[in-house]
């Protein structure tokens, strides 16, 4: 049976606009992009790691990018109780590259961030934070990120409790 591991971290939910109605040479070109953005992001983020905490973090835990039909799927697990801004920071970071790489390559890209808990196996992801992503990553007719209501939520009671963002 596969371990069942609870989570608390920040999900991209991000889909490819008109790619639902692709050619195949068009298909095979947007999962070339997917195959691309997938191996880069952790990549992309081992250089943005600046804080030696970020740094550490990134060592023992690096994000997972998952693919299905036009749609990627990033989780990073982070510790709750820690700074939340540099992770913020990286994980929007890379988020902007994967649009700037889609304008390169034709492809736009829109999407939803958030932060919470999900539960997580080798087969399964589910949990509020997937849901809010869920949620809210079609919302937006034009291509982008948006932070869900839930994670604006989350950085203002944490802006609150006295970390500057």
């Amino acid at each position: 049976m596969t371990e069942i591991k609870e989570n608390y971290g920040i999900v991209v939910l991000m889909d490819a606009l008109g790619v639902q109605n692709a050619t195949i040479p068009e298909s095979m070109h947007f999962i070339n992009f997917l195959k691309d953005e997938a191996e880069g992001v952790p990549i992309f983020l081992s250089g943005y790691t600046e804080s030696s905490e970020l740094r550490e973090h990134f060592e023992k835990i690096k994000p997972i990018v998952r693919t299905f039909g036009d749609t990627f799927l990033i989780t990073w697990s982070i510790p709750s109780e820690s700074n939340i801004k540099p992770y913020l920071d990286a994980i929007s970071a890379a988020v902007a590259v994967i649009i700037c790489n889609g304008i390169d390559k034709g492809i736009l890209v829109r999407g939803a961030l958030s932060i919470g808990g999900y539960l997580e196996s080798d087969t399964a992801i589910i949990g509020p934070v997937i849901t809010d992503v869920a949620s809210w990553h079609e919302q937006a007719n034009w291509f982008g990120c948006i932070t869900t209501p839930n994670c604006t939520q989350n950085v203002n009671s944490i802006a609150l409790e006295g970390e500057t963002f």
